[in-house]
């Protein structure tokens, strides 16, 4: 169903546009409203402008301007959006929303802001109906005693659970750790690094390198096994 204030309808041509208080709702699931709309019968698929604002059970979608695919129902925003869901909120300069399955696909500046972290990154993907975000390039997970930098990798919010390959590292207080493979859990502050692990205490001068590292952040310990070396350096040595 589509309502509006008024609207022109072209039947030759399938087209209706129509003005004020657009209101489009899709099967109790999905409500899209802005200012104005043209909405291609042929093709299936609307511009909405003005004010635009699309909503489900999961998240809400605020910007400018918004193309709709009633076939594929996929939304395109072309410019900067904002969305809010429950304690987070993600801006970005552009983005596509495939409803059917809860999926956000981001490509330019995205800001993720949460009580207790924010994620920086121009890649990623995020499934809003079960707070999974994925990342394909630079990505910088933010919090106020470290910083997780990844290039691969994915992150669970509700279970707080992340797996980061690619140039990953902890970047801590006193520590860099790095490796192929890092494994995180922000709930029990506990973390796992497989495979060319390195970690380097930037207070003690201090590497320690191996193919297994545990890192209990609670307890400021970090236990490396499988070829581990320990590499202590000594001014003018």
């Amino acid at each position: 169903y589509m309502y509006c204030d008024s609207a022109y309808h072209y039947s030759k041509q399938q087209k209706i546009k129509a003005f004020g208080n657009i209101k489009i709702s899709q099967a109790d699931t999905l409500i899209l409203t802005g200012e104005k709309l043209t909405y291609y019968g042929g093709k299936e698929n609307a511009d909405i402008k003005g004010n635009v604002n699309l909503s489900d059970k999961f998240i809400n979608l605020k910007t400018e301007q918004i193309f709709y695919d009633f076939k594929t129902d996929i939304a395109n925003y072309p410019k900067s959006g904002i969305i809010t869901q429950k304690n987070k909120e993600i801006k970005s300069k552009k983005g596509e929303y495939y409803s059917k399955i809860h999926k956000f696909i981001f490509t330019d500046s995205v800001l993720v802001t949460t009580k207790n972290y924010n994620i920086n990154t121009d890649n990623m993907h995020y499934y809003s109906n079960n707070n999974i975000y994925m990342f394909f390039g630079p990505s910088y997970l933010e919090s106020d005693n470290k910083t997780i930098y990844c290039e691969n990798g994915w992150h669970n919010s509700k279970t707080g659970i992340s797996q980061f390959q690619q140039n990953a590292y902890i970047n801590s207080e006193s520590q860099i750790i790095t490796g192929d493979s890092i494994y995180y859990d922000e709930n029990r502050n506990y973390g796992k690094i497989l495979n060319n692990a390195k970690v380097t205490d930037t207070t003690e001068d201090i590497n320690v390198y191996g193919d297994f590292v545990e890192y209990f952040e609670n307890k400021k310990i970090i236990e490396i096994t499988k070829k581990p070396i320990l590499e202590i350096i000594l001014e003018d040595d």
